[in-house]
């Protein structure tokens, strides 16, 4: 039921984007909505509710299914809202679900042209080649 609320959130978000800014262009409405789903993520991950951090990790890993550009505004509003902190903890975490989840998200962040020389992505790396070093399963998946 919590799932289906930032779903709603979602596209009453678009919508409300669409009305307020009267915007045709869908690459537009897209950036814009990325920037309100990515606070609506931020907070989801914070709750203290397994599905609904679930859930926000699926969402973000849709989100950095799409264009060039605009995956590489999400990557940067994501440092800007610590949300990699956030991946680093899960990734760290005993949840094993959380840790394919944050794995399939730095897998479409590394396919960003120009970031893999990121501080924030780069700072992953070192618990991934922690995760292989332990022989844990869903990093093999990665």
């Amino acid at each position: 039921m919590k799932i289906d609320f930032l779903w709603a959130l979602y596209y009453i978000s678009l919508n409300q984007i669409k009305t307020n800014l009267n915007i045709d262009n869908q690459e537009s409405v897209d950036c814009f909505l990325k920037n309100d789903v990515l606070q609506i993520i931020k907070f989801s991950l914070n709750y203290d509710d397994q599905r609904i951090q679930e859930g926000a990790l699926n969402l973000l890993g849709n989100l950095l299914l799409g264009k060039q550009q605009q995956n590489k505004i999400v990557f940067e509003k994501l440092i800007e809202l610590g949300v990699m902190a956030k991946l680093i903890q899960f990734l760290n975490g005993i949840n094993r679900q959380f840790r394919i989840l944050c794995l399939r998200i730095v897998n479409n962040m590394v396919q960003i042209e120009g970031v893999t020389q990121s501080v924030y992505l780069q700072n992953i790396f070192p618990v991934l080649i922690q995760r292989i070093s332990q022989d844990d399963s869903s990093v093999k998946i990665f």
